[in-house]
């Protein structure tokens, strides 16, 4: 009988190392996230669809340092990222506040505005 205790003592040991090892190092399962197949419903979506909800950016170059753009509802942003929008160029300089003229900003577009000591205007699109 002795024989048999030390079996079932050495049977049992391994059987409760065996449970701990899976209990510690098995993975826990991942629950399986259903695939959807590729749809052709976005075959007919507008490529610019995307830029839609990009701001734009704009930047400014030349000596005039408060260089902004002020929008439709008075609204003033300093050079970076801004809404789409149409928006005044304004500067101000020894004379006061200037008004430059308008500039149109699309979405995801990036503009540059140059400025010499008596205007700024928009110089072109940079490439996305």
């Amino acid at each position: 009988m002795n024989k048999l205790e030390q079996v079932m003592k050495v049977v049992g040991c391994v059987l409760a190392l065996a449970l701990l090892a899976w209990v510690f190092w098995n993975p826990s399962p991942k629950k399986a996230t259903p695939r959807t197949p590729p749809s052709n419903a976005n075959a007919n979506v507008d490529p610019n669809a995307e830029n839609a909800n990009k701001p734009a950016l704009f930047v400014v170059t030349g000596p005039i340092e408060t260089v902004r753009l002020r929008s439709e509802t008075g609204r003033i942003y300093g050079p970076g990222e801004v809404n789409p929008g149409v928006y005044t160029i304004v500067s101000r300089t020894e004379n006061g506040v200037q008004d430059h003229g308008n500039v149109v900003l699309e979405p995801g577009a990036r503009a540059r505005i140059d400025c010499d000591q008596q205007d700024c205007r928009q110089f072109v699109s940079m490439p996305k």
